[in-house]
């Protein structure tokens, strides 16, 4: 969502729909992710204070209004947290990001969103 300002997008063409992908904080998205040199030594990190809703709400609420000022849909492409972490930190992300993103009237990719519940 952070990258919206600076999007350009040719304004004749209405058939865009933006995608974003979404894992902040990800010292709790890719914690223990051998792949990512920042967080591969991370573990035992939780997710689910009020002020990390806030924050994901807060996101979120700029890339609604990106998408009413710009006229355009946003698609949420990709979302969740790697299988290491918590459970129950987990459930709560993919639940607190998938109901935030339908309050923001921002699509979903549902073979993501099925695959995260899946996984949980």
């Amino acid at each position: 969502m952070q990258a919206l300002g600076s999007l350009e997008l040719p304004a004749e063409d209405r058939h865009i729909i933006v995608t974003v992908h979404y894992y902040l904080p990800m010292q709790f998205t890719h914690q223990g992710a051998s792949w990512s040199p920042l967080t591969a030594k991370l573990s035992g990190v939780t997710w689910g204070t009020d002020s990390e809703k806030r924050r994901v709400e807060a996101e979120f609420a700029r890339g609604e209004e990106w998408s009413k000022t710009a006229n355009r849909p946003i698609l949420l492409g990709e979302f969740g947290a790697y299988e290491t972490g918590d459970m129950e930190s987990r459930v709560r992300y993919t639940a607190h990001v998938a109901r935030t993103a339908e309050a923001m009237g921002m699509g979903m990719d549902v073979l993501a969103v099925r695959w995260q519940l899946h996984r949980l």
